[in-house]
């Protein structure tokens, strides 16, 4: 996965649909609208705050997702002593 960007607000749309909730809930209990929502599905990146808010609300822990790919990205950052930016 090192080698490979993921799109988080992709995965947190996956999230929400495999917990059967809707964008309604989501918003509510994040405490914001739905189109903020559809936003996040829309983002790459998302800050460490919201990602906590999401995990929680969502019983899922995205940053073991990060966790992962650091844990990838280093292995091959000691195996080639590459610039880090060409690793991903």
């Amino acid at each position: 996965m090192a080698d490979k960007k993921f799109h988080i607000g992709k995965l947190v749309q996956e999230r929400l649909k495999y917990e059967e909730r809707s964008i309604s809930w989501l918003a509510r209990k994040i405490g914001c609208d739905r189109s903020n929502v559809y936003r996040i599905f829309e983002r790459e990146h998302l800050d460490s705050e919201l990602l906590m808010k999401l995990s929680v609300v969502l019983d899922y822990n995205f940053f073991e997702v990060y966790a992962k790919m650091f844990d990838e990205m280093k292995e091959q950052y000691d195996k080639n002593k590459k610039d880090v930016g060409k690793l991903m």
